[in-house]
């Protein structure tokens, strides 16, 4: 039964490791005067794809991005994060393009009415976990980004600006669990549209976990430290 039950462990860990990936990047871009946001669009990401529900898949699967360290001291102590660039928010990919302003000049590479786009966090949904947890998307530890019960829509929102791409960025759920992370992607100026519609192109879901407690921390807190040595390599 020890050994069954060791065995078990390892799966899950298993599990978890096949779950994390390498930072990958979600970006601003406009079409009939509408913010998309985009993902995959770099020859190493080619594995992740935004569905017709604007779910974020990895190799057909949601990504799924683990967060098993307690912050200690800060604005988030005791929220669940993890201290590597996970889920990086740009606004920088299609910024050449002409398609985030109006009136750019290709030799000054400026534009003369750029957009001032943004992330929301518009829904937290629980796929296993508390009701109540919240989510915050910012840089570094402090909340220069947005929590998602904030009482405005700047401070629910990452921002992200235009032709900027910020690394350093960190996910924070305030509990354990499952949770399906939307965004909505915005302009601050009132140029570009935000879709609201039903799976709307200005939307993205992602999704974060917490590894149960035991599985990596307690029962295997070696294997759990391997882990995040290799993720860091």
């Amino acid at each position: 039964m020890q050994t069954h039950r060791y065995a078990l462990l390892l799966a899950t860990a298993g599990l978890f490791a096949a779950q994390a990936h390498a930072h990958n990047h979600a970006t601003i871009d406009t079409q009939s005067n509408t913010i998309h946001v985009r993902a995959g669009y770099l020859a190493s990401e080619s594995s992740f794809i935004i569905d017709s529900t604007r779910r974020l898949l990895h190799n057909g699967q949601p990504a799924t991005y683990v967060l098993p360290d307690i912050q200690v001291g800060g604005d988030f102590d005791g929220w669940y994060t993890q201290d590597i660039n996970l889920l990086t928010l740009t606004s920088d990919f299609f910024y050449t393009t002409g398609r985030l302003g109006n009136g750019y000049d290709s030799n000054d590479f400026i534009y003369n009415e750029p957009g001032n786009f943004l992330f929301e966090i518009i829904e937290v949904t629980p796929v296993g976990g508390s009701p109540d947890a919240d989510f915050a998307h910012v840089l570094g530890a402090s909340t220069s980004g947005g929590v998602s019960s904030a009482i405005d829509q700047a401070g629910r929102s990452f921002h992200v600006g235009i032709g900027q791409h910020d690394h350093g960025q960190r996910l924070f759920i305030e509990h354990a669990g499952t949770y399906d992370i939307r965004y909505r992607a915005w302009d601050s100026t009132g140029q570009f549209d935000t879709d609201i519609s039903p799976a709307a192109a200005s939307d993205l879901v992602v999704r974060v976990t917490v590894p149960e407690p035991g599985v990596l921390t307690l029962a295997l807190p070696g294997l759990a430290a391997i882990m995040m040595r290799r993720r860091r390599a």
